[in-house]
């Protein structure tokens, strides 16, 4: 998505597809990718089957969350508030670069690359602040309800989202912006390409190399536990489970670190790649922007599948909803409360309490 420079046709691409806007050339829209030369029907509809997906998912994460009282623990705090991230993305997000693709209006442009660099950053940093989470339930169990308190939790999702803000919409300080145009302030091009330098490193690698230490961690104690367990099981001539269903947990954590990688690491290194005039790798103009475009819409989808509905705690919360009557029966529609039903309500309230002392799932 460019920084469009109206006055001396100069193009200060921020983002990893280049929009095209009305004020281009037609020498400027030949040239540009495929896939950025406006609204194209078999390229971009799908995002509305996207926006729809992600909005759903997202809101039953949410909905969970508010419904069910068990689900408000600190570990699942996190997973809310990056399930809020992940609907403001398509809720806002997809809608305005939609509209930047019809041409309608340029602020929208300018709009949809400060909302997804926003969420991205929210995304990135709530995926190292659950990794962080899961290590420290692993690692330091006995403590860890003492460290990370409510009220902390509470003051660390405030600081992720501050920062996310501050760290996408600073860019604007050093840029003019009006009506039709937003052009770069003299001698701040070097300025622009040290503050991508940065956010490529502090809010992707350092974040990546967390993440990779943290769970390789998990990864090894969670097999030498697997192992001991069936080990034991084998001396004992007791029945083995399938070793699949004991590494479950190990394969959605892989599987959230290939989407991590394969998804965010285009998008940030194609923002460098825009502002620095060395090339480091060269991409097809014909599909090569459009699979860029295509895999930062695939984590606010991912996110709320492997990290909330594999544990075990959603996926019951989830199926208490579905059996949870929407509507009164005619018998139950004139009849007075009696003591047996709240005694049944105050059981089951008391067992839900006792399931969500259990340890989770990853």
């Amino acid at each position: 998505m460019p920084f469009y420079n109206g006055s001396n046709e100069e193009v200060f691409a921020i983002e990893n597809a280049t929009e095209v806007t009305n004020f281009s050339s037609p020498e400027q829209i030949t040239k540009s990718p495929m896939c950025t030369r406006g609204f194209y029907w078999p390229i971009h509809s799908p995002l509305i089957a996207f926006l729809l997906l992600i909005l759903a998912a997202n809101g039953i994460e949410i909905v969970l969350m508010a419904w069910k009282e068990t689900l408000r623990t600190v570990s699942n705090m996190f997973l809310v508030s990056l399930a809020v991230s992940d609907f403001l993305f398509g809720l806002v997000g997809i809608p305005l670069y939609i509209i930047c693709s019809l041409e309608i209006s340029f602020k929208a442009c300018v709009s949809s690359v400060l909302v997804v660099r926003f969420t991205a950053i929210s995304s990135v940093f709530h995926l190292l602040v659950i990794a962080c989470d899961r290590y420290a339930i692993i690692v330091h169990s006995m403590t860890y309800h003492q460290r990370l308190t409510k009220p902390r939790a509470t003051v660390l999702i405030t600081f992720i989202w501050s920062l996310a803000f501050l760290s996408s919409f600073i860019q604007l300080s050093w840029y003019n912006v009006s009506s039709n145009s937003l052009t770069i302030k003299e001698g701040k091009v070097q300025f622009d390409r040290v503050y991508l330098l940065f956010v490529l490193v502090v809010f992707l690698l350092m974040p990546l190399l967390s993440m990779l230490l943290a769970y390789s961690h998990i990864l090894l104690i969670s097999l030498r536990h697997i192992f001991a367990v069936r080990r034991r099981q084998r001396n004992l001539d007791q029945r083995l489970a399938p070793i699949v269903h004991d590494l479950r947990g190990t394969f959605i954590l892989a599987t959230m670190m290939l989407i991590f990688i394969g998804c965010w690491l285009p998008f940030f290194l194609q923002m460098l790649h825009d502002h620095i005039p060395e090339k480091f790798f060269v991409i097809n103009q014909n599909w090569g922007f459009c699979l860029i475009i295509y895999l930062r819409f695939i984590p606010p989808l991912t996110n709320p599948l492997l990290c909330a509905f594999c544990k075990r705690d959603f996926r019951r919360a989830g199926s208490s909803l579905i059996r949870q009557p929407w509507w009164p029966s005619p018998a139950n529609l004139y009849s007075f409360p009696s003591f047996s039903g709240a005694r049944d309500r105050t059981t089951s309230t008391v067992n839900d309490a006792t399931c969500s002392e259990r340890p989770n799932s990853i």
